[in-house]
C-alpha cells in the first residue's frame, strides 16, 4: 500500500520500524505496543502503530494481527476503525501519527541517500 507521498513499504522489518518509531513518540517500549495493555497511552500507541502499519505496508490484516499478537483479523479491523475516528477527533492522536509518519519518511530518505 502506498501512503500519500507515493512511498511503499512492504516488508516485515518496516513494520518493526513503524513500531519502534511509534514507541519513541509515545515514550514506550516497543514490546508494550505489541501486547494488549489497558493504559490509555499504550492503547493510543498500539492503535497508531496498527494504523500506520496498515497504511504504509502491503501486509494483510492477519499478518498485522500476528505482529501485534492478535490472531483475529476482525479485532484488527475494529482497532483500525477506532484509530481513524480518533485521528479525526483527538488532535494528540492526529499529531502523533503525523510526527511518526514524518520521522519514518525522513529515515527512509536518509537511508536512500547513503
Amino acid at each position: 500500500m502506498n501512503d500519500d507521498t507515493g512511498f511503499c513499504f512492504t516488508d516485515l522489518s518496516t513494520a518493526e520500524e513503524i513500531i519502534r518509531a511509534t514507541a519513541k513518540c509515545y515514550f514506550l517500549a516497543p514490546d508494550c505496543i505489541k501486547k494488549k495493555c489497558r493504559r490509555r497511552d499504550a492503547m493510543y500507541a498500539r492503535h497508531s502503530a496498527l494504523y500506520l502499519v496498515r497504511k504504509m505496508t502491503n501486509l494483510s490484516l492477519k499478518e498485522i494481527g500476528n505482529i501485534f499478537g492478535e490472531p483475529d483479523h476482525y479485532v484488527i479491523a475494529s482497532s483500525l476503525k477506532r484509530v481513524k475516528e480518533s485521528i479525526d477527533v483527538l488532535p494528540e492522536v492526529s499529531d502523533a501519527v503525523k510526527n511518526i509518519t514524518s520521522e519514518l519518511r525522513s529515515n527512509t530518505l536518509h537511508y536512500n541517500s547513503i
